[in-house]
Parts: structure tokens; C-alpha cells; sequence
């Protein structure tokens, strides 16, 4: 079985959308990004990452247009703010305007982000070490 191939989203670390009440250290954030994506691909799932602000909106639809996705997981970062639902709504309209078989999923932390992917892909097996 190919591994699926997974789009993982959300906004950059360095975001200024990010709110600052979130009391979040930055470079954290962006270890915990790229230890999500290395414990994705572990788990079997062929996943990039793509952070964007929503005035980067390109950058989505280039990658979007890069290859075959079978699922696209958003961060919560993107879709639990009020003040970015226009944006959740452009980013979800835009996947499925590119190919509605698109599977999409949510995580609540990066940390949960393998979690989502089984939950769309159930039958994956992780990679043998």
C-alpha cells in the first residue's frame, strides 16, 4: 500500500496572527511542527508541511497544485480563532474546488496530528524501523 499523501497546514510560527495571550514560545512551536511531520511519516503517512498566513494564500494553492493529495490536515491554530473563520472558509472552499476527494482533517495540537491521519486512514500500518 503507498503511503498516503498528506498536506499538513496551519500558520507559521513567526505568525503575527498568532495571539500573543497564547503565551507561545515560537521555536518551540516550530520544533513541534517538524517533530508532527517526522512522527506522521513514522506513522506511515507521506506528509509535508505548509504554513501560510492568510495573506499568503498562494503558497497553499502552489502546493496544493505540486501533486496528488489524498488528505489535507488543518492546524487548530487556523480554525479555532474567530477573527480567521473568512480564511478556514477560503482554505476548505479552495481544497475542494482543486478535488473534492480530498479527505480533510483537524487536529487540536501538532502533537495530535497522527492521530487525525488514522482517523482518515484507519488501515495504515507505521513505517518498519
Amino acid at each position: 500500500m503507498t503511503a498516503p499523501s498528506i498536506l499538513y497546514i496551519g500558520l507559521p510560527p513567526n505568525s503575527t496572527l498568532i495571539p500573543k495571550s497564547a503565551n507561545i514560545d515560537r521555536d518551540a512551536l516550530d520544533r513541534s511542527l517538524q517533530q508532527t511531520v517526522r512522527d506522521c511519516i513514522s506513522a506511515g503517512f507521506d506528509t509535508v508541511l505548509c504554513v501560510f498566513d492568510p495573506q499568503e494564500l498562494e503558497l497553499f494553492e502552489n502546493k496544493l497544485k505540486e501533486r496528488k493529495w489524498d488528505a489535507v490536515i488543518t492546524g487548530f491554530g487556523v480554525r479555532g480563532q474567530p477573527g480567521l473563520t473568512a480564511h478556514f472558509e477560503k482554505v476548505v472552499n479552495l481544497v475542494r474546488e482543486h478535488d473534492a476527494s480530498i479527505k480533510l482533517g483537524f487536529n487540536s495540537y501538532p502533537s495530535d496530528t497522527v492521530d487525525a491521519a488514522r482517523r482518515l486512514f484507519p488501515d495504515v500500518k507505521p513505517v518498519a524501523a
